[in-house]
């Protein structure tokens, strides 16, 4: 059998192909071979969903260690959540600067639904 890095591009290309819905399989392949990770990444980070604080800082630490992956993004999906008080919603959403970088962006998505927290009570013991 030929070593990966022998056999023709558009072979690799498209064996990449075929995986583009199996994020595991994409993320080992990546791992693997050097020769198809450039492929894989058009795959991986080609969609994205922001639906919380923690999701727009891990998108910004892996932007902010790997600059050019923020070229990948072509769709870009925000689920924003209306909680009862404003200021827990700006606070919440503060991160959301990092789509800046995402300058290939051809889809966008935002929704939102507003959220009342409304906390059990129990009685107290006797």
């Amino acid at each position: 059998m030929l070593e990966p890095s022998r056999l023709p591009p558009e072979i690799l290309d498209t064996i990449i192909d075929e995986l583009q819905n199996d994020k595991k399989s994409l993320l080992q392949a990546s791992l693997a071979c050097k020769a198809i990770c450039p492929r894989t990444r058009v795959h991986l980070f080609s969609i994205t969903s922001l639906s919380s604080q923690s999701d727009c800082d891990r998108l910004l630490k892996l932007i902010t260690l790997s600059p050019k992956l923020a070229l990948h993004f072509k769709s870009l999906d925000i689920m924003m959540i209306q909680l009862q008080d404003i200021h827990e919603t700006l606070a919440a959403y503060g991160g959301l600067t990092v789509i800046e970088s995402l300058v290939n962006v051809t889809r966008f998505s935002l929704t939102s639904s507003y959220r009342v927290y409304n906390p059990v009570l129990t009685a107290p013991s006797q």
